[in-house]
């Protein structure tokens, strides 16, 4: 991803979201091309115009979140590195400049200017360059992962989808669910909600029967399943019993979760008895709770990555609010006093097609500073990565902003 156009009032500033690289138009300075972002007070044809203001961009041009921003920062960490991202990190691979020096399984990471792994489906990314088979795009739950190169979803494994996701060329390979981190994936029934069963071949859970006129013939409903009704107690599994209207079931046994009456218990349809735990959040009898992976816990946040797509935490209600500030606004990159003024930046995003190799604008956005709380410095679904800016003496000055692309809108996002 590639970043220009940088207007700010009385400087002009270079942005490097990933290797630091040189100021200006030129894609030297050993970044993997379509992997850098660079600008400056720049025409469309990416030439510098230059400014009459002579302020310098001093120390207070933005907040810095303070993480690292050079590698003695990091020297309490032997063996690290300072990332474009203000961490430190355990490098993986040798210094790079391109992909190609790198060995097979392995990409230049322009962030770190090192190899690292390849990354596979549904593993968190950054840029589609680290991903093994498919694109890096976000998804509407606030993750940002790799994907899987699809026709159909034949091609995609168990609990995902083939889909067309906006900005990419092919179709990629999505969880069904919306989020990488719970597939939503059954073993049997007992792990689906009343009225459903488990799909065998998808493991998915799925529409059952509701009610005996649901069924073909004389088959009744028995857990969302269709089955033969029985006529006697021999026609059961002991300690089952037949009952008035033709099903077995276990005397104190339940065919729903309305029969467990005891807070944080539902009914599993395998064993038919009331067990610890949820499947709904029904099942919790409880507002303040939710059901998450068969438990009852609060509900809430603590933290913006506990929120959805551009959503951050609002730490005295505890509740996923929508991001308060204009991150990704549209603007006029070549205009002053966009975005609501310094520290805030306009930049136009472009991006270097796979084929032609030429950069293709993708638009004007607004890209605001990172909050100096260490774990909730952007809102859901973007990163916080270092800026660095030039002013016309040649000074330079770091800070951290939230960026994500701008122009891309992630999958299941409404």
């Amino acid at each position: 991803m590639r970043v220009e156009g940088v207007t700010r009032a009385a400087l002009a500033a270079c942005m490097v979201l990933g290797l630091g690289a040189a100021c200006g138009g030129d894609e030297g300075g050993g970044t993997p091309a379509g992997d850098t972002a660079t600008g400056g007070d720049t025409g469309k044809d990416g030439t510098q115009t230059g400014s009459d203001a002579t302020a310098d961009a001093g120390p207070d041009a933005a907040p810095v979140v303070p993480l690292c921003t050079s590698e003695d920062d990091c020297a309490e960490q032997p063996g690290t590195i300072c990332s474009c991202n203000g961490t430190c990190v355990v490098p993986e691979g040798n210094a790079c400049a391109t992909n190609k020096n790198c060995p097979p399984g392995m990409w230049c990471d322009p962030c770190l200017g090192r190899c690292a792994s390849r990354v596979e489906l549904c593993d968190p990314c950054a840029l589609s360059g680290a991903c093994q088979d498919g694109a890096c795009f976000p998804l509407a739950s606030g993750q940002t992962v790799c994907g899987l190169d699809c026709i159909s979803d034949v091609g995609c494994p168990t609990g995902f989808g083939c889909v067309a996701a906006e900005g990419l060329a092919a179709k990629q390979c999505v969880p069904v669910s919306g989020s990488c981190v719970d597939l939503g994936l059954c073993g049997d029934d007992g792990d689906c909600p009343d009225g459903q069963v488990c799909n065998d071949s998808l493991k998915q859970c799925a529409p059952g029967c509701q009610d005996d006129d649901s069924c073909a013939g004389d088959l009744v409903c028995v857990a969302a399943r269709c089955v033969d009704p029985c006529a006697t107690n021999a026609d059961c599994v002991a300690p089952a019993e037949c009952t008035e209207s033709g099903r077995c079931k276990v005397p104190g046994s339940c065919e729903g979760s309305d029969e467990c009456l005891e807070a944080e218990t539902y009914c599993n349809k395998k064993s038919g008895m009331c067990e610890p735990g949820c499947l709904v959040d029904a099942d919790c009898k409880d507002a303040a709770k939710i059901c998450e992976g068969k438990a009852c816990v609060p509900k809430g946040c603590e933290h913006n990555f506990q929120c959805a797509f551009e959503q951050e935490c609002d730490k005295a209600t505890g509740q996923c609010i929508p991001m308060t500030k204009d991150h990704c606004a549209t603007c006029v990159a070549d205009q002053e006093n966009q975005c609501g003024g310094d520290p805030n930046l306009c930049v136009t995003f472009s991006e270097k097609d796979q084929e032609t190799g030429q950069d293709v604008e993708k638009g004007d956005f607004c890209i605001l500073p990172c909050e100096p709380d260490p774990i909730d410095q952007c809102p859901q679904g973007y990163g916080c990565q270092k800026v660095e800016m030039q002013d016309q003496q040649g000074n330079t000055t770091e800070s951290f902003y939230c960026i994500r692309s701008c122009w891309q809108k992630p999958v299941g996002a409404p």
